[in-house]
């Protein structure tokens, strides 16, 4: 029996050398995984703050250019205001003049938009009463200048309400009103008025 007991112990000691080994290589093992997940786990963590960094880099680049963009709107849109504001000034400043100023600017006027120098210049009511009494020879001589000899009429048109004047020839009608040659020129001459205000 003696062999026996041996052979047990023998084969008990062996199981428990066995056993401690195995608890050992899995003990090993557990800390390679765990090394191994945590390597993983930084390597994650890493790569999402790289990406948060990209996307808020992203996100304040977009909000810079948006802000950029809302900035250049809004200095537009005050130049636009501006340049509004400076036709609207002279649309007023032509309806005020008086006098000489008034009659030697509208005869310029008419002499530049006759054509035949037999057609009829029709003013309001309110421009015609402001035209001097020599209006007519002050048109003559603007007409000369042009090459054009003025034999037409200048008559009060109660339907006219616009500061200025319309050119008629028969049927045919040239608004030359200030607000309509304001409109009219205001595509060429915004660049002009930008270029005086800014």
């Amino acid at each position: 029996m003696a062999g026996i007991e041996k052979i047990l112990e023998r084969i008990e000691s062996e199981a428990v050398t066995l056993e401690r080994e195995i608890l050992e290589q899995a003990e090993q093992n557990r800390k390679q995984i765990l090394e191994d997940l945590k390597s993983e786990a930084e390597f994650e963590r890493a790569a999402a703050l790289e990406r948060a960094r990209d996307d808020a880099d992203k996100s304040r680049e977009r909000i810079v250019a948006g802000e950029k963009m809302n900035s250049r709107k809004r200095e537009l849109a005050a130049k636009q205001q501006m340049i509004d504001l400076a036709f609207e000034k002279a649309g007023e400043r032509l309806t005020a003049l008086v006098g000489e100023p008034f009659a030697k600017t509208v005869a310029a006027m008419a002499a530049r938009a006759l054509t035949t120098g037999r057609e009829e210049i029709c003013f309001s009511r309110a421009d015609f009463e402001k035209l001097p009494a020599d209006f007519a020879g002050t048109l003559k001589a603007a007409c000369a200048a042009q090459g054009v000899s003025f034999e037409g009429k200048i008559l009060c048109d109660e339907q006219i309400r616009a500061s200025g004047f319309v050119v008629r020839d028969g049927a045919i009608e040239t608004n030359c009103t200030f607000d309509a040659l304001l409109r009219q020129h205001r595509e060429a001459l915004t660049p002009v008025v930008a270029k005086t205000l800014f």
